[in-house]
């Protein structure tokens, strides 16, 4: 989006805006001028930081395991059944898991406060921290005969994939969203961290791919290709 991704077609009293190359009428949002600038020339002006990952969620299937689970240590929901392990807390970081009768297992990993960044050592901070859920997993099922999946092959269901500004953002807090591409949706939008105001660049996705694999792709992938993948300096 900061690439010339995005342009504004519209100077009415709302900003329209669609992602450059796309047809307009699946792409098109508005924003109302309440950001005190126009979106497009705040793009051209933030510093961006490095790529990271948030908010993920993943999923695998361990075969008999809803059963192995004693249920007085969980939240199990009345109506779908669904078992719910008390929260993992490091940091600024949470992560849930959760067990459906069919033996199908949710992981919740919230860390919109302190994003995984889309490194190697930023995959070896986030394989760590499933690795703890794992292990807490393995520990409460009590069973031998259930194996649970090394965590490099679950699936990644659900990711926001981008990047942070920088330099601090001026006037009142604003969200843009970006439809019309594909399976993703693109959001700009202010968040507050470490004490000030920044915008936030980021991809929704739905890779439905295993994490490994994915990240190693996203690694690999060229600046040509990725327009998140360029590093600017300060």
């Amino acid at each position: 989006m900061k690439h010339g991704l995005a342009e504004r077609y519209d100077l009415s009293s709302l900003a329209f805006y669609w992602i450059t190359g796309i047809p307009e009428p699946a792409s098109a949002v508005t924003a109302p001028p309440m950001v005190g600038t126009d979106l497009v020339d705040l793009l051209a002006r933030i510093r961006v930081g490095d790529r990271a990952v948030h908010d993920l969620r993943l999923r695998f299937t361990a075969k008999g395991i809803y059963q192995t689970v004693p249920t007085e240590i969980c939240r199990r929901n009345p109506t779908s059944g669904d078992l719910t392990l008390a929260p993992l807390d490091i940091g600024l970081r949470r992560g849930r898991i959760i067990l459906h009768v069919t033996d199908t297992v949710s992981v919740i990993l919230g860390c919109s406060l302190d994003p995984f960044p889309l490194t190697i050592a930023g995959f070896g901070e986030l394989a760590a921290f499933l690795g703890a859920l794992r292990i807490r997993l393995v520990e409460e099922c009590r069973s031998p005969t259930v194996k649970v999946p090394d965590v490099t092959s679950w699936t990644l269901v659900h990711w926001h994939y981008g990047r942070d500004g920088r330099n601090e953002v001026a006037g009142p807090r604003f969200s843009v969203t970006v439809g019309g591409l594909g399976e993703g949706m693109l959001r700009a939008y202010t968040k507050r961290l470490s004490g000030k105001q920044t915008l936030r660049i980021e991809l929704a996705e739905v890779p439905m791919q295993g994490l490994g694999e994915l990240f190693a792709e996203r690694l690999e992938m060229s600046d040509e290709a990725n327009p998140y993948s360029k590093e600017e300096k300060p």
